[in-house]
């Protein structure tokens, strides 16, 4: 679910703004977490090469304090011992009960701050993982206001989907409904769960519990090879493992089940050449 604005209003704190923001604390996840809280913690900051780990960001917990917003960036400063130059590239609500009337199952939400991204990549996006529960909501609020898989999205269902999302941007730091910047500019769901052809949102599922699931991914990702059927797949769930779930292991998988392709059938068209010349 990515919604963008004119502009990155959570990046920079004003003093006419800041004053009407509720409190937000910053907490490891270990910690107890109100259920009106947002739980923030930073991924990755962009002068840093790597990442936060869970333990360092648990080590660290007794140095974060709940804070306003216009204090937020001094906290992640003391977390991080650099100067911090974003908003936290991850943001999590969880059990949300301030959004009973749109989300009345108080499923936790999930948000990537897109302007953190490094360079040219960064814009004034936020992207919202969705799954299991929020998923099916917000395919059924899609259809029921008339949506196609495949189309753009109408107004009445830019609307509806912002009507499920502004209690979680309203809480981000520096935001006044007032504010041309806080007003979303464009809204797009990906709603694969209506989509046929993306096997209505099916995805791949490792249920807890089960052993050798390390074996299950080989086998799908060797395929039926030539000699039985000529098939092979690729896509995440066949991805190298430490890029399974995500879309740079799609990718790869995708360059490999090339790779396969070619070897078979550029080899065995270079024998029907070699024996059409004779």
């Amino acid at each position: 679910m990515y919604i963008s604005f004119p502009e990155a209003f959570w990046e920079s704190p004003t003093s006419s703004q800041a004053s009407s923001k509720p409190n937000i604390s910053f907490t490891s996840s270990q910690s107890s977490v109100p259920n009106t809280t947002a739980k923030t913690q930073p991924l990755h900051h962009p002068e840093q090469n790597g990442t936060i780990t869970e333990e360092e960001l648990n080590n660290s917990s007794s140095r974060i304090s709940t804070v306003s917003s216009k204090e937020h960036s001094t906290s992640i400063n003391t977390l991080l011992e650099t100067p911090a130059t974003h908003y936290p590239g991850f943001t999590h609500f969880v059990s949300p009960t301030y959004a009973q009337s749109t989300n009345s199952g108080q499923w936790s939400q999930e948000c990537l701050n897109l302007f953190a991204l490094p360079g040219s990549c960064a814009h004034p996006t936020l992207l919202f993982y969705i799954s299991g529960p929020t998923t099916t909501h917000l395919s059924n609020l899609l259809l029921s206001n008339g949506h196609k898989p495949g189309t753009p999205h109408s107004p009445a269902i830019k609307t509806a989907l912002l009507e499920f999302f502004m209690p979680y941007i309203r809480l981000l730091p520096n935001y006044n409904e007032e504010d041309e910047r806080c007003r979303p500019s464009d809204v797009l769901n990906t709603a694969w769960e209506t989509d046929e052809l993306a096997g209505y949102g099916s995805y791949t599922n490792i249920p807890t519990g089960i052993t050798s699931a390390d074996e299950d991914v080989r086998v799908l990702r060797e395929g039926v090879g030539l000699k039985e059927r000529g098939v092979w797949l690729s896509g995440e769930h066949t991805a190298p493992f430490v890029a399974l779930g995500t879309v740079t292991g799609a990718w790869w998988a995708g360059e490999a089940v090339g790779r396969k392709i070619v070897e078979v059938y550029g080899a065995k068209r270079e024998r029907e050449d070699w024996a059409t010349k004779g």
